[in-house]
């Protein structure tokens, strides 16, 4: 598709003004009020997200598209884009600063992580290349794992790209060499960019290689391309560039042995990626007579000699300003030796002693980026470059005059020989930074700025060295094994002590893994994780150990591990087994006792290091009293007692779980921290015996329950559960009520049947109780107690005799006195009474008929009392008197 005029005519005026912006910035003097035109441009660049990569160069990746499969969670799917394609390849990728594959990678291969291609730092990741053709294929690996979101119409045409699948993967053996662990992650390419236009063999074709010739490198072809092109690039026509300036640049970059190796960000304004890109050869890009040209800071012959006769006008000298010199260069670049960063390099090499500086008596930096020029070992090339910039700090005069530009041809960058017998200047060099000409009457009067110019500058006999960052090794995610792993015995009295000791080789924050075993065993016992690099092990058995080490990061990474094996510990003293353990509850106290083992003596063996050592006492620290619960012996806790008797109170008990099931460990402990074997001492608090002598009874809403009170010290109350059902089994649901005392009242009503059960439990829990046997009780209601009821059935019977005996007490009354026979009369009235109460007990009790059957056997007896107090009246009388109090009671009962 072709341009128009106007458009021509656009991105002419566009651009003269971004390269007299780039040929401003670039040449003037720091203390010059350059006035331009192009310093106003801030058009960005193409509206793309993809970056240009030009020469050898690294390149971030941008991640296009990431998924987890909905149905199959074990790989995570990614699509990554290096920027605009095609490239001429890929030379190596990083994961997070770590090489993948081991050499340059083919393109359309499918590489997985363990592949002998690939460095095996990432085995869970596999990976495919695309260099962007004008028409590309897309990974058919992805498409099973994008839930349908990516399919061979994602092809990424014109775009270098990489399709990754990592897999979500668990190691089994207590490492971990697995470095990706999330969906987050920085990838990264060593690549070598797109093809470019090198104008000294075709001014259309564009190529990587050109007889020999690394044009794709070439700061002067990636700057003509980059004009030129109209997908990435400004789209400038071809005529409107100075073809020849460029041919000139680029067969002086190739032997100056200057590249151009870094990718476009098309964020930025083009007047920016301009000047950026001139750092490359450390020139300038311009406008003059309608077309861009270039050239480099390079030495120079003087092309014009200027005198007063050609100056019209003013002239103007300006020396050098505090403010625009400087005595250190910081000149930053991209570091191949650094893994491609970014880095500085410092000129003079020792500030503090350098004479300049010195002199000066201050210290004072310019820095300069350079950021599309990569060097690497001695770094000759930023040498030159830095050499040259301080170097110019000596010479900054300039001067600024006027001539008429029809007797001196001369141009941008040019050299020129200035004679001004006013100033004292006599054919002294200077370049030329800016030619103004003015569109009125004075068309033939040009101002020209010029800043001084020495030939010393340029010498590189007498360039210094600077200082850069020292190469790195290549980055690796691998973590190297500790070295020099070794155990020496540091003594043995009861048991053995030694240091394993070793060399961790990694520098960054670490642990080391510490673990050993007996050479006979199978499994390895872990003992810590160690900031230093040795380990203190005590209490070892005389026998043969094995250790190992690993190194383990802070990101949880781990390196393989290294062992060494059958190191022997030789004995000495062994501590004999404390004897006669035994244990007995006191409430809800434990007391513990075995033998006093401090008297016990020891087998010693006859050496120096022995001398005093006889019995336990000489060697004692302390008892050690482990605790453990339950009836799997669960471990609790460890103990210490100095002494052969312990107390485990309850509240210690508690402290770790109240548990009357208790077992107990005991080991002596000597000073150098070794054990003795183990004394076990079990000790088991049975719970509360089964209830005895409960009673229970119940009248109207009054439920009364008795048993014997327990005499166990460790008693803490009791349950009294209830239901319908007889040989229930006690529940949160049956319990009715909990006392701490034998005598229990409750006030409820049951109606029907109902069964009730007692059982104790003790200061250790409801575990295990023990029930009384169910028992069946009604409560008694108000007809209950009337009726049938064993007090009522004796009143009637003392009725019945009370009635016989007062007949008989009449007769005899009779018989007596005028006072007996008063009182027969009051006896018949009563007697009158108790017949018809006779009559009433009857209606309320039954058939008194019968019942007068049953008890009238009964009624001799009652006479022959009768007889005995036939004598005396005043027996009857107290017998008249207590009469008449029961009758009086049991009327007001029946009412």
């Amino acid at each position: 598709m072709g341009l128009g005029i106007g458009t021509i005519a656009a991105i002419i005026s566009a651009t003269s003004a971004v390269v007299s912006l780039a040929m401003t910035l670039t040449m003037r003097p720091d203390n010059q009020d350059i006035k331009d035109s192009g310093t106003s441009i801030d058009r960005k660049g193409q509206n793309n997200p993809k970056v240009v990569p030009f020469g050898r160069c690294m390149v971030p990746s941008v991640r296009v598209w990431s998924n987890v499969n909905n149905s199959n969670t074990r790989w995570l799917a990614q699509a990554h884009s290096f920027g605009v394609g095609p490239i001429l390849k890929f030379e190596q990728v990083f994961i997070d600063g770590v090489r993948y594959f081991n050499n340059q990678p083919s393109i359309g291969t499918w590489y997985t992580g363990n592949s002998s291609s690939c460095t095996k730092e990432f085995p869970n990741l596999d990976m495919g290349l695309r260099l962007g053709a004008n028409k590309e294929t897309a990974y058919s690996q992805l498409f099973g794992h994008s839930d349908g979101e990516w399919d061979a119409s994602c092809r990424g045409d014109r775009t270098a790209s990489a399709s990754l699948l990592v897999e979500r993967f668990l190691n089994k053996e207590d490492d971990n060499d697995i470095r990706i662990m999330s969906d987050r992650f920085k990838v990264e390419a060593l690549v070598h960019g797109v093809a470019v236009i090198d104008p000294r063999f075709s001014l259309e074709n564009r190529t990587w290689v050109n007889t020999g010739k690394n044009s794709y490198r070439n700061p002067a072809c990636v700057l003509y391309t980059y004009l030129v092109d109209t997908y990435y690039g400004m789209g400038v026509p071809a005529d409107a560039i100075h073809t020849q300036s460029f041919i000139e640049l680029a067969n002086y970059c190739d032997q100056a042995g200057l590249t151009f190796d870094g990718y476009i960000d098309q964020g930025s304004d083009y007047g920016q990626i301009l000047i950026d890109m001139c750092t490359a050869f450390d020139g300038v890009a311009y406008v003059e007579d309608g077309q861009i040209k270039v050239k480099a800071d390079k030495s120079s012959p003087a092309v014009a000699h200027i005198t007063m006769d050609d100056m019209v006008g003013s002239f103007r000298l300006s020396n050098a300003n505090d403010s625009s010199y400087y005595n250190i260069v910081n000149l930053e670049f991209i570091n191949a030796d650094t893994n491609f960063t970014v880095d500085k390099y410092v000129l003079p090499r020792d500030v503090a002693n350098n004479a300049i500086i010195r002199n000066d008596g201050f210290e004072k930096a310019k820095d300069i980026k350079f950021t599309y020029t990569t060097d690497f070992g001695s770094l000759e090339k930023v040498k030159l470059i830095a050499n040259k910039h301080l170097k110019k700090a000596k010479y900054q005069q300039s001067i600024e005059f006027e001539i008429d530009n029809t007797k001196k041809d001369v141009h941008l960058y040019d050299v020129i020989e200035v004679t001004q017998e006013d100033y004292g200047l006599k054919r002294k060099k200077y370049r030329i930074n800016k030619i103004e000409t003015s569109l009125d009457e004075k068309t033939t009067v040009s101002k020209i700025s010029a800043t001084e110019y020495n030939e010393s500058v340029y010498d590189e006999s007498n360039y210094d060295d600077g200082i850069g960052s020292p190469p790195v090794k290549p980055p690796t995610v691998k973590v190297p094994s500790p070295v020099g792993l070794s155990f020496e015995q540091t003594g043995f009295t009861t048991s053995g002590r030694g240091i394993l000791s070793w060399t961790t080789r990694y520098n960054r924050e670490h642990r080391t893994v510490v673990e050993y075993k007996l050479s006979s065993a199978t499994s390895w016992k872990r003992v810590s994780d160690v900031l230093d690099e040795d380990y203190e092990f005590s209490n070892l058995a005389p026998d043969n150990y094995d250790f190992r080490v690993m190194t383990k990061t802070f990101m949880g990474s781990t390196s393989p591990w290294v062992s060494i094996v059958n190191q022997k510990v030789e004995g000495g003293i062994t501590l004999p087994t404390p004897t006669n353990g035994s244990a007995v509850f006191t409430t809800g106290d434990c007391v513990i006792s075995w033998d006093n083992m401090k008297t016990k003596p020891l087998n010693v063996p006859n050496t120096e290091s022995f001398d005093g050592i006889k019995t336990v006492a000489d060697v004692f620290s302390h008892y050690e009293v482990i605790v453990y619960k339950g009836a799997s012996n669960t471990y609790k806790e460890t103990l210490s007692s100095s002494s052969h008797t312990f107390t485990y109170s309850h509240s210690m008990n508690a402290k770790s779980g109240v548990n009357r099931d208790l077992r107990f460990e005991i080991k002596i402990v000597a000073k150098d921290g070794s054990t003795s074997r183990g004394l076990i001492i079990d000790a088991l608090n049975t719970q509360m015996a089964q209830p005895s002598g409960v009673k229970v009874n119940g009248e109207l809403t009054a439920l009364t329950i008795n048993f014997d009170m327990p005499t166990d010290k460790d008693y803490q109350a009791s349950d009294i559960h209830i239901a319908t059902t007889n040989n229930f089994t006690p529940s949160a649901s049956t319990l009715a009520h909990t006392s701490t005392g034998n005598i229990v009242v409750l006030s409820k009503k049951y109606e029907g049947v109902h069964y009730l059960r007692v059982g104790h439990y003790d200061m250790f829990g409801k575990d295990g109780m023990s029930y009384s046997a169910a028992i069946a009780f009604t409560m008694k209601d108000i007809d209950d107690l009337l009726d049938d009821s064993a007090n009522w059935g004796n009143i009637n019977d003392n009725f019945d005799g009370l009635v016989q005996d007062v007949e008989d007490a009449k007769q005899d009354i009779i018989d007596n006195a005028t006072d007996i026979r008063e009182a027969n009369t009051t006896i018949g009235q009563q007697g009158a009474l108790i017949n018809q109460n006779k009559t009433a007990i009857q209606g309320v009790a039954g058939n008194l008929a019968e019942f007068e059957e049953t008890v009238e056997a009964d009624f001799n007896g009652v006479n022959a009392l009768i007889n005995t107090n036939k004598t005396a009246i005043a027996n009857a009388n107290k017998a008249i008197a207590s009469l008449d109090t029961e009758l009086t009671g049991l009327c007001c009962r029946n009412r």
